[in-house]
């Protein structure tokens, strides 16, 4: 048949049978790679300001800050964050256009300049558009409190879509799960694709550019898609994906060794 379509005119697609669990997934994986949020630690003596992306931290600004001269008096040292929260406040502002769209913004503070936040901080912001902003306290601020915050369970809640993090994790487990005992894990296109046809994995890791790249590699995820299996997308960018690579490429957890199959 033969269509005729004119410039503006729009046109809609629709597939019969409905979007794969393999298509789903990929979908997934593009909408939330440009995902990002800005971090911005504080302490009495440091400020710091990173930008969190599915490849990884950028550390954009790292300001250190005069001593406060007495911790005495109460009321100097709120003096001395009122100053803190000026110079992070213009700091921000200064760079949140250079960045594009972001998800949010979360606040990294000591308990100590988290009582004034709301109250001394949060004004300064009112003409920085900001679709979300968290708070958290972090026991160290500046530079320290950002790493301790990608190390807590908490920034992972509020920064659920970013992909940096769930990779991290996972990554994490399947090193781990190496080191421990490797009986349970299929490394490589063809030990993974062994524990798909004989229905032992569980879940699979893949490398974005081999997915879309390696003929073999993509056979296997989607044949694992449509049997149920659970795939997640490693971005070749980030530093998980250079240490998937290092291992083949494509990973999986399984229910039971492969030994004793086949």
């Amino acid at each position: 048949h033969t269509l005729s379509i004119g410039v503006g005119d729009a046109v809609k697609i629709v597939k019969e049978e409905g979007i794969s669990a393999f298509e789903e997934k990929i979908v997934d994986f593009s909408s939330r790679f440009r995902a990002k949020y800005l971090i911005l630690s504080l302490d009495l003596e440091e400020i710091a300001l990173g930008i969190l992306r599915p490849q990884g931290l950028e550390l954009v600004v790292r300001n250190s800050l005069p001593r406060v001269r007495s911790y005495k008096e109460n009321e100097s040292i709120r003096e001395h964050a009122k100053l803190v929260f000026e110079k992070a406040a213009d700091i921000l502002t200064k760079h949140v256009e250079r960045f594009g769209k972001v998800e949010g913004l979360i606040i990294l503070t000591t308990p100590l300049l988290a009582r004034w936040v709301h109250e001394d901080f949060m004004p300064l912001l009112k003409s920085i558009k900001m679709r979300e902003v968290k708070l958290l306290t972090v026991s160290e601020g500046g530079l320290a409190g950002i790493y301790e915050a990608l190390r807590g369970d908490e920034l992972r809640k509020i920064a659920k879509n970013l992909r940096l993090l769930e990779e991290t994790k996972i990554v994490q487990e399947l090193v781990q799960q190496l080191s421990r005992d490797a009986k349970n894990i299929a490394i490589g296109p063809a030990e993974v694709s062994k524990a798909v046809e004989w229905g032992v994995a569980k879940t699979l890791i893949v490398l974005d550019k081999l997915l879309f790249k390696d003929e073999k590699i993509h056979r296997t995820v989607r044949k694992a898609a449509a049997s149920g299996i659970d795939f997640k997308i490693i971005s070749g960018e980030s530093e998980q994906g250079r240490i998937l690579e290092g291992l083949g490429g494509i990973a999986a957890f399984l229910y039971y060794p492969l030994e004793g199959y086949g």
